[in-house]
């Protein structure tokens, strides 16, 4: 009988050598208010995707999901060979939860899922294993601790281990991207909210970071009701190179 089990990993006490820096870290807190980040930062999707002011002199970035498609990358500098890291981000939704995936790719490669989003918000790996979910109303901690060099990951969910030492895809050992994406929802105005995005090497789950100065600048932003979006119309080759005539809500 094969037990799995997880144990919590923390970072090392005080008098030990400091850990290494983060291999990046995002707050959005320096970032003008109904703006995007500039940097290791792409989003496609919902128009009115931006940083947004959440709770008190914090912000965090937000895409709405109730009509559109949202791809939301996130880009690190490439961990050693066989080596093991941490990616460590808070997440949740507004309104009601929506359906998408969590995982990594380097480069232009195909993305590599690690995590499905379920359409009521729980997670799952790729064969159905449960790992917690995201809440509806505040923010999820989620930490995934990648191991390249006995090729597996775990999952944390509030500091709790919820997937021990699941099998990590091949093409994943040289991720240099985080992806979050998600898929139009029920139509209702809802959205996806991410926050503190971290990637640091090493196996121990960290403190949180000392997080940038807060802006308070805010641009002009007038929300736009995407349910008066027409549906976009394109073309999609199927694997037998025949052009079909396609309608959807791709951004």
């Amino acid at each position: 009988l094969l037990l799995a089990f997880c144990i919590l990993l923390t970072a090392a006490p005080a008098g030990l050598a400091a850990p290494a820096a983060d291999s990046l870290f995002i707050a959005f807190d320096d970032v003008v208010t109904n703006e995007l980040p500039a940097d290791n930062f792409v989003f496609e999707g919902s128009v009115n995707g931006r940083v947004v002011e959440y709770g008190g002199q914090n912000k965090a970035f937000s895409a709405d999901t109730g009509f559109m498609d949202n791809m939301i990358s996130f880009t690190y500098p490439a961990q050693p060979k066989n080596s093991a890291y941490v990616i460590q981000f808070d997440a949740g939704w507004q309104v009601m939860a929506a359906g998408g995936e969590i995982g990594v790719k380097s480069g232009t490669s195909s993305n590599n899922v690690l995590l499905n989003i379920l359409p009521d918000g729980r997670l799952q790996t790729s064969d159905g294993k449960s790992a917690g979910g995201i809440s509806v109303g505040s923010l999820t901690n989620i930490a995934l601790v990648l191991d390249t060099g006995l090729e597996f990951f775990s999952v944390y969910v509030n500091k709790r281990c919820t997937v021990d030492r699941w099998p990590l895809p091949a093409a994943a050992k040289g991720a240099d991207t985080l992806t979050v994406s998600t898929t139009a929802g029920s139509g209702a105005q809802s959205a996806l909210v991410l926050d503190n995005i971290r990637v640091y090497p090493g196996d121990a789950l960290r403190a949180p970071g000392q997080k940038p100065a807060y802006n308070n600048s805010s641009a002009e932003f007038t929300p736009v009701d995407e349910g008066s979006i027409p549906p976009k119309v394109y073309f999609n080759s199927d694997l037998n190179n025949q052009n079909d005539l396609m309608v959807g809500t791709a951004p």
